[in-house]
């Protein structure tokens, strides 16, 4: 059971769901309950309304009051949980107020204009936007031999897109030699890329990335500013 997740990172482990093939994923998945809770305070980095999130995904989904929570049943399995607990009156939730709005995420036009300049010299390509974002799924393969050199293992580490060496390739060639590039990168895949393949934004709103930065990069008010500039 995985308690207190918030509607972004339900929206995410969806997101992964059409990525991750992986039968120990899928597996691990298919035996996962979430159980999702209402977020009432969001901070200052938070732009899940802007996101177009679908309240889906749970199997139940918490609403707390000053004593008590009405919980919401959104599976079988959420129901065998709770089905012993007495029935509620109906609760009208209000919307999540979010201090930051993604104005318009229609950026595929974009990618050459030299406002994301200042973005990407600020980037030190430490991949702490990767590490947090909970969309990100990018790994490489590894061969581990053993001592005897008889038997080894392979196994799966975690990558990050912002990585030089992600894009490199046999005899050395790096499709994404430049920081800018890889920057680009990251946040075209999470409003570009992604939803020309799945028709939903990859990238959920919550705000790791910005708030991890540790140059304060803030690719939300850049496209602000980039579409405040075309208008």
């Amino acid at each position: 059971i995985v308690f207190g997740l918030r509607l972004c990172d339900i929206n995410a482990l969806k997101i992964l769901d059409k990525v991750m093939f992986d039968p120990a994923y899928i597996k691990r998945r298919k035996k996962t309950i979430i159980i999702g809770i209402y977020c009432d305070k969001p901070d200052k980095y938070c732009f899940c309304n802007s996101m177009d999130l679908k309240d889906e995904g749970w199997d139940l989904f918490f609403y707390p009051t000053l004593r008590k929570y009405y919980i919401s049943i959104g599976s079988k399995k959420g129901y065998s949980l709770v089905k012993d607990l007495p029935n509620a009156r109906k609760v009208v939730v209000k919307k999540i107020k979010n201090k930051k709005v993604l104005k318009d995420k229609d950026i595929e036009g974009d990618y050459r204009n030299e406002i994301w300049d200042s973005d990407a010299e600020k980037c030190l390509s430490c991949g702490a936007c990767t590490v947090y974002c909970p969309t990100c799924n990018c790994f490489d393969i590894l061969d581990e031999q053993e001592i005897d050199l008889k038997k080894g293992k392979r196994i799966r580490k975690a990558a990050s897109c912002q990585l030089k060496s992600f894009s490199e390739v046999a005899g050395g060639k790096v499709f994404r030699e430049s920081r800018k590039s890889r920057f680009k990168h990251f946040v075209y895949h999470k409003l570009v890329y992604y939803k020309k393949r799945y028709g939903r934004y990859m990238c959920v709103g919550c705000g790791r990335c910005l708030r991890v930065c540790p140059t304060k990069i803030d690719w939300v008010e850049t496209i602000n500013l980039l579409k405040s500039f075309k208008k």
